[in-house]
């Protein structure tokens, strides 16, 4: 939605300068990078997807944009969000509807759906992005891309500013992250990016010195966690559970199901990895979707209730309709008590991290699916049946907020293709294909467990190897 092209193009030719005199980079020295425009990134604009927005001009970066300068990274520019990251579509009043680079028909999914599209169209080879509810994992899926939830304070995450107030962290459960094409990019972002600062409270260090055997960068260097890595932080065999709903989502679209299956089978096969498949009975983790809109909403409106974007009626009649409409119910007090539906969410938090304590105590990572059904319209609606069944279109982060929640750190692998249902190549009249991918989750501090693993399913099986022959760069309507 913004390209820095001048700025970008001023700062490759400091670094040529500098390496001409035998001065030093970072590991990310000259690597494009995308921010997403919920994003600070200093001197250009930050709209968070809505239109009174779009002409603020951030006067700082956020802090892991400052940490991916420092590193050499240049940013070239900003990609597209729905209004303040709330909703899995991309699409806003700013910018228009953001599309996947498989099929310019399809969503890319949200928030971060601008930088997975940037990221899948070879754009750029990384991006920044931001997961409240699913908001990197679901884009990282429908976008065939590698995308990393870390646990909760390994990058820090200030509070946004909005109208220079600072909005609050939406309870906690809002992680930075990368959007990658591969498990290395990935962990040098996290390299870069992790460790401790003093704005965010929740921050924990990163000492990669003092710890090398769990530093993204040794991860990188040696090209797996075999070369160095102890018994105690990477078993050559792992024990990895595995769940296809997690008792909140009914089913899954049978092809997206069984291609899963498939990339189990190979972990289980190929890297000798004991998998072992859950019932619902053995693990049912808390449904948070309702409490999340209730509290997301609530917080949101809380935050911005004293800016313009809600005392304008111009500025407030801007903003997406399913942005404000739950405003209405806040404003005349119809909706739920606040403080009950807290006590409610409490005890739901409480009753996830008994059962994730348990789990990890005896696996090493959990697997589950991430979107349940086909890939969607860019403007939407969200499918409303699986396999002809009615399903709640809410459904499509059910399997991914328990870990908001509880501050694991998670990872999205494309685990295949499946049949673009509808679409043909004009060409050669063959049925179009579309990504899909696998979640992961390790204990938290797992981090580098988890790319480890991660790393080593990619060497297998070269998941990243199919990207969209037609780069979407020439469409009109294919915004990042």
């Amino acid at each position: 939605v913004y390209i820095a092209k001048d700025k970008a193009l001023s700062e490759a030719k400091k670094q040529e300068m500098t390496l001409a005199r035998g001065g030093f980079l970072g590991v990310l020295a000259g690597v494009p990078v995308a921010v997403k425009d919920l994003q600070d990134a200093k001197g250009m604009p930050t709209s968070s997807g809505v239109l009174p927005l779009v002409h603020h001009i951030a006067t700082e970066d956020s802090i892991h944009v400052a940490r991916l300068k420092a590193a050499g990274a240049i940013i070239i520019g900003k990609t597209n969000t729905p209004a303040f990251g709330y909703t899995c579509i991309t699409k806003n009043r700013a910018f228009g509807v953001c599309r996947n680079p498989f099929d310019l028909s399809k969503s890319p999914g949200g928030s971060s759906g601008g930088s997975a599209a940037a990221v899948a169209g070879r754009l750029v080879p990384l991006a920044t992005s931001t997961d409240g509810g699913g908001s990197i994992r679901i884009p990282a899926t429908l976008c065939g891309v590698f995308g990393v939830k870390p646990t909760r304070g390994l990058i820090p995450r200030p509070a946004p500013r909005i109208q220079e107030k600072r909005m609050q962290n939406w309870l906690q459960v809002t992680y930075e992250g990368p959007t990658a094409r591969c498990v290395k990019d990935a962990a040098l972002y996290m390299h870069v990016c992790s460790g401790y600062h003093s704005l965010d409270p929740s921050s924990i260090p990163y000492t990669p010195e003092t710890h090398p055997d769990t530093s993204f960068l040794r991860l990188v260097e040696d090209g797996g966690p075999g070369n160095h890595a102890s018994p105690s932080l990477f078993p050559k065999r792992l024990n990895i559970a595995f769940s296809m709903s997690l008792g909140i989502v009914p089913e899954l679209e049978s092809e997206i199901e069984h291609t899963i299956r498939i990339a189990i089978k190979s972990i289980q096969g190929n890297l000798k990895h004991r998998v072992t498949e859950l019932s619902d009975s053995e693990l049912e983790l808390p449904d948070f979707q309702e409490d999340w809109s209730r509290h997301i909403q609530a917080q949101t409106y809380e935050a911005l209730r004293e800016t313009s974007l809600v005392t304008n009626p111009k500025e407030r009649d801007s903003l997406d309709r399913s942005f404000t409409k739950p405003w209405k119910g806040i404003e005349s007090g119809g909706q739920k008590n606040y403080v009950d539906s807290l006590g409610d969410l409490s005890k739901k938090i409480g009753e996830n991290d008994f059962k994730l304590a348990k789990l990890f105590d005896k696996y090493d990572l959990l697997i589950t699916p991430v979107v349940p059904y086909y890939h969607f319209p860019a403007e939407g609606p969200l499918p409303t049946t699986i396999n002809g069944h009615a399903a709640s279109p809410n459904i499509i982060s059910g399997i991914l907020m328990p870990f908001n929640y509880s501050g694991h750190p998670s990872c999205v692998i494309r685990a295949g293709m499946v049949k673009n249902h509808g679409m043909k190549d004009v060409k050669t009249n063959r049925q179009l294909e579309m990504p899909v991918g696998f979640q992961v989750v390790a204990q938290r501090h797992q981090d580098f467990k988890l790319l480890a693993f991660a790393l080593q399913y990619e060497k297998l099986s070269n998941p990243f190897k199919q990207w969209p022959e037609f780069p979407f760069l020439s469409s009109s309507k294919a915004e990042a």
